[in-house]
């Protein structure tokens, strides 16, 4: 229990950080001075969920570990905790110019396929999904190296997406789904399989040791401003420091309060995916109705913008997006063996 807490702190922390750079840039352009978001380096919140992802997809999916149908089981539960909102969102957020869109660029939204949009970014229709690309590609992987033991998944999927890194730093690359899939920062994913290992083994980390980390870790994160795809030396620059804070909150002796706060830190955690996703639909909607604003009148409106978003994920996750994965999991319940107390259905995203 007092893992799962700390990991849904760190996610609802994660997916705070992301959303506050949103809205940061949100008030950078109402306020008009411009769209860069002088809080970026909060953005960093996406590598600690892909550190996350790593993590917990070794660690909750031991029990499937070398048996013949386990990719199937593995994706058949990761499909039914990701699609259904990441779907509906993706409908809402390009449904009124849906008729000006390619369908080539529809369907590789909603299947995961990294394309290049007209500003030369790669991302799908719905931008924020760049974060469910590598995930569902790291799924594919490690769905395949489910077949395997217990010892070897570790080393095949090192093999397998190192080796696609360097295929791509090696040879010239047109396709837009390859600069994607061989992009470094898919190291992220390793580093928390690597924590996981660590966590297996019981490796406990002193207070001072692990606080230290975070402090400079922090400090690490603040200083470096890495681009999107390509991400060149994300991986290090936010990625490492991103695997440091997550070692910091899983390989401790302290027991996580299973009181007051630890019921919010997991609540909050639980809707993390929601607040990922909905976050950017409430600043679109305020941009539609936008005027140039004060700064005053601009950090009141955002900042009610942000509680609302908060209270809409709590109320999405709770009605819409968990009675949603329970029922698409619920015919093979019982065929999905699990480390249940870590993966409780939640998906690090973005």
């Amino acid at each position: 229990m007092n893992t799962v807490i700390s990991i849904q702190a760190l996610r609802a922390l994660a997916a705070l950080s992301v959303v506050l750079v949103h809205y940061n840039e949100g008030y950078m352009i109402i306020t008009g001075k411009g769209d860069y978001a002088s809080l970026y380096p909060f953005g960093a919140g996406v590598d600690v969920f892909f550190v996350i992802s790593g993590f917990v997809m070794l660690y909750s999916s031991e029990p499937l570990f070398g048996t013949s149908n386990a990719p199937f089981i593995f994706l058949r539960n990761r499909i039914a905790r990701i699609v259904p909102l990441y779907w509906i969102t993706t409908t809402i957020a390009i449904w009124p110019g849906w008729h000006f869109v390619p369908l080539k660029d529809i369907v590789d939204s909603y299947l995961f396929l990294p394309m290049k949009d007209p500003q030369g970014r790669f991302q799908p229709l719905y931008g924020v999904g760049w974060t469910l690309n590598f995930e569902m590609y790291f799924y594919v992987i490690f769905a395949a190296c489910l077949l395997f033991s217990r010892k070897l998944v570790p080393i095949l999927l090192v093999l397998l997406m190192i080796g696609a890194i360097i295929i791509g730093r090696t040879f010239q690359i047109h396709s837009s789904a390859l600069i994607v899939w061989t992009d470094p920062i898919i190291i992220e994913f390793l580093l928390g399989v690597g924590i996981a290992m660590l966590f297996r083994n019981a490796i406990v980390l002193p207070l001072s040791v692990r606080i230290a980390m975070v402090a400079v870790s922090c400090a690490t994160i603040w200083h470096f401003g890495p681009p999107a795809v390509p991400t060149g030396y994300r991986w290090a620059e936010w990625g490492i420091p991103a695997a440091a804070i997550m070692a910091s909150a899983v390989l401790g002796t302290q027991k996580w309060s299973a009181g007051p706060l630890g019921s919010a830190a997991k609540t909050m955690g639980d809707a993390s995916y929601s607040m990922y996703l909905l976050h950017i639909l409430v600043l679109e909607e305020l941009f539609r109705t936008k005027q140039t604003l004060g700064n005053t009148q601009a950090f009141v409106l955002l900042s009610a913008c942000y509680a609302l978003t908060i209270i809409l994920s709590l109320f999405l996750y709770r009605y819409f997006e968990r009675p949603m994965t329970d029922l698409l999991k619920a015919p093979h319940r019982k065929q999905l063996p699990t480390n249940a107390a870590i993966d409780h259905g939640q998906v690090p995203y973005r």
